[in-house]
């Protein structure tokens, strides 16, 4: 207790010692005594973690559960690492920009973890994809690979969070569901920072229900270091700083005697979650607008709102009952936006398990358990109601693991009802719930990797452009050098290029020419031209005459670029021959 005492005072205070010693800039200070700093007051918060107080007896874990999860989990990894580099088959450009972040860090351009990088997002995240890049060099793979090894920790986390709070059964159902989940597998393939939102809000699910049921002040402080850390993340995190609280006044409704011995745990946990992301916290503190800069480009409330109102002429709660709907559709039927297009979030079987588990759970409401699966699920909702593009895949992403947990409810309750049948239906019971979850894992397998990933629609002409573009230069050689005319449509500085070709790509044509084409030309060059500059095309085929045309359609057959290879002109003997 007396060590605990100084552990306590001191992890805060060298949590505020790396937070002055880090500074706002994108470079720290002294960044050896910041890092070591904030791992120290990490490693007090963990040693205050020490396991006390009683274990409970029903959620004891056993060789059959580490088989289970393990199993699981060798079901998750090929479906997230398989062709992680060609599926989904473009390199978005929020991607991009992630990977150009993340290349900040990996050649010490930036060192700064606790202020934020690109949209405003913390510095922490892109010191992941940046050490898989140091390891395997600037490639899609490397670029995706966290978020997959995220993805598929997730399936463990939750079999453990679940086997604590509703059994085995419910653990097993619902981690499976989520192994072979498409919208879950989607975004463990993508270098973007939502999968790591699933696996900490799953973590700490995990975490405070064995506080709270246990009293565990070790579990409680483990929770709180899984909450600050979370919102080094994606800002789905942040739901937790809402959801938690509504639990707590449920919590005190049901009981509040228990709610008032377990104060010092939640002390405990605030604790820890604070010493944790205490310099970040402070960043934001100094720095509000990046704090809300996640949330303003997209929240359609106050003067968005109003202007579409005034647009349109429907009243504000007109407006916002239309996001709740096609919110809501979202998850069953509507068409996701943005981040997984031409799919909704669950396919039919999934989708109507997924709805008699919310059925179950809105009945047991006033069990806490059932409670948070609601709330994270309200949380989810309510983010895409006030917010554009609805429905936004990358909005849902948090919820994914609470969504497979209702998914499992029903199967669950077969087995339930079993063990109460006669004898004949003890059996068929138990054998209806192996098949709808296999159907259901079957379908989702089969839509993301066979429908959905050939099919392209997951893309913009944009995108693909860019992507198409990237990979005819780096298919073309010799070359020396290239002159895109793409602009004010498209230039070299897209990220998604960027971090596919490097910084020194190329040379953007910047205004339409006239009369004869003259460009310093040292080599093998390609010209390349989006639709709508083709008619320069003809003055640099008349200029440098005997070149290689070359048509690029997309794959709806719409034309993205024509490219024009020179390999040798007049006054300039021709370059070898191509490799």
């Amino acid at each position: 207790m007396r060590t605990q005492g100084y552990l306590i005072p001191g992890a805060v205070l060298l949590s505020l010692l790396a937070s002055w010693t880090a500074g706002d800039g994108e470079t720290m200070r002294f960044p050896l005594v910041s890092v070591a700093s904030w791992l120290l007051a990490v490693i007090m918060v963990v040693a205050v973690a020490r396991p006390s107080g009683p274990s409970d007896p029903g959620s004891t874990w056993t060789r059959r559960d580490t088989a289970t999860a393990a199993a699981l989990m060798l079901v998750a990894a090929p479906l997230r690492l398989a062709s992680l580099d060609r599926i989904p088959w473009l390199l978005g450009g929020d991607e991009g920009s992630v990977g150009l972040a993340a290349q900040e860090f990996c050649q010490g351009a930036r060192d700064n973890i606790f202020g934020v990088s690109w949209f405003s997002f913390p510095s922490l995240f892109f010191v992941l994809p940046g050490g898989s890049i140091g390891l395997f060099g600037r490639t899609i793979f490397a670029l995706r690979l966290p978020s997959a090894i995220a993805g598929i920790v997730t399936i463990p986390a939750l079999y453990w969070a679940t086997r604590g709070m509703f059994g085995r059964t419910v653990a097993t159902v619902s981690s499976a569901y989520l192994a072979t989940f498409h919208f879950h597998i989607h975004f463990s393939r993508l270098a973007i920072n939502n999968a790591w939102d699933a696996l900490f809000i799953t973590l700490f699910m995990g975490l405070f229900w064995r506080a709270w049921s246990t009293g565990r002040k070790g579990c409680f402080v483990v929770a709180g270091l899984t909450l600050g850390l979370a919102q080094y993340f994606y800002v789905s995190s942040r739901a937790l700083i809402v959801v938690v609280p509504i639990w707590l006044l449920l919590a005190a409704i049901r009981d509040f005697g228990l709610l008032r011995r377990r104060l010092p745990g939640l002390a405990f946990m605030l604790w820890g979650a604070a010493v944790v992301s205490l310099p970040i916290a402070l960043f934001f503190a100094r720095h509000p607008n990046e704090f809300l800069a996640p949330f303003s480009r997209v929240v359609i409330l106050g003067d968005p709102i109003r202007q579409e109102s005034l647009r349109v002429g429907d009243p504000q709660w007109l407006l916002l009952w239309d996001q709740l709907h096609y919110t809501i559709l979202g998850l069953f039927s509507a068409q996701f936006r943005l981040w997984y297009q031409g799919a909704p979030m669950l396919l039919p079987i999934a989708a109507c398990l997924f709805l008699i588990g919310i059925v179950i759970s809105l009945k047991r409401l006033l069990d806490l358990r059932f409670a948070w699966l609601c709330l994270v699920l309200l949380s989810a909702v309510v983010a895409s109601t006030v917010t554009d593009y609805v429905p936004s895949a990358q909005r849902f992403v948090h919820m994914a693991p609470t969504a497979a947990v209702l998914v499992s409810l029903p199967i669950s309750r077969l087995y339930a009802m079993a063990r109460l049948s006669r004898l004949g239906v003890r059996r068929l019971l138990p054998a209806v719930g192996v098949f709808l979850l296999l159907a259901a894992a079957a379908h989702d397998v089969y839509f993301y990797f066979v429908e959905y990933s050939p099919s392209g629609r997951f893309s913009d002409i944009e995108t693909e452009t860019a992507n198409r573009i990237a990979d005819h230069m780096m298919a073309t050689s010799p070359l020396d050098q290239t002159y895109l005319f793409g602009l004010p449509s498209m230039g070299f500085a897209t990220p998604s290029m960027r971090y596919i070709l490097g910084e020194d790509v190329g040379e953007d044509v910047v205004g339409p020419i006239y009369g004869e084409a003259t460009f310093d030309l040292s080599g093998p060059t390609l010209f390349i031209f989006l639709p709508e500059r083709l008619d320069e095309l003809s003055l640099v085929a008349n200029a440098y005459p005997g070149g290689a045309r070359q048509d690029v359609y997309g794959h709806a057959g719409e034309l993205l670029f024509v490219s024009y290879y020179v390999e040798g002109w007049p006054g300039q003997p021709p370059a070898g021959p191509a490799n």
